[in-house]
């Protein structure tokens, strides 16, 4: 993903407080040469979006579940997405139970149109999986 952006201009904002994955995304980084295109903040989430002042176009969330909703929010919030936005949400078919929340609003509040599609674990192909598109209206 980041190779295809380097090529637009357009960059990856990527947030992470554990330092063993910092650790491996920054040699990751530093090994892929796009030191350019991917910008890495370390630390909590709820800290580092409202240091950010550019909008998104594309927003993928795969961190702790209980934080999705509350991520989208602060990201609503601080003004980070633009109409047409579009908001990735990872694992909602295993995690359903405890995304009921981040899923009832997406799809219910009037704010984006959203849909389910079906996959599968990128771990385990046998384990059902999905993701949540969202598009800001």
């Amino acid at each position: 993903m980041a190779d295809c952006l380097n090529r637009t201009n357009a960059k990856i904002v990527t947030i992470e407080k554990d330092p063993k994955y910092i650790a491996v995304a920054t040699q990751l980084i530093d090994e892929a040469e796009l030191e350019e295109t991917v910008e890495l903040h370390e630390g909590e989430a709820e800290l580092i979006i409202p240091m950010i002042s550019k909008p998104f176009g594309l927003v993928f969330i795969d961190h702790w579940k209980n934080l999705y909703l509350k991520d989208l929010k602060l990201l609503e919030a601080n003004k980070l997405l633009k109409k047409g936005t579009v908001v990735v949400a990872d694992n909602v078919g295993i995690f359903k139970h405890d995304l009921q929340e981040y899923l009832a609003y997406v799809r219910n509040s009037g704010k984006y149109s959203s849909r389910y599609y079906p996959s599968s674990m990128e771990y385990n192909p046998n384990i059902e999986d999905g993701i949540e598109v969202s598009i800001l209206l």
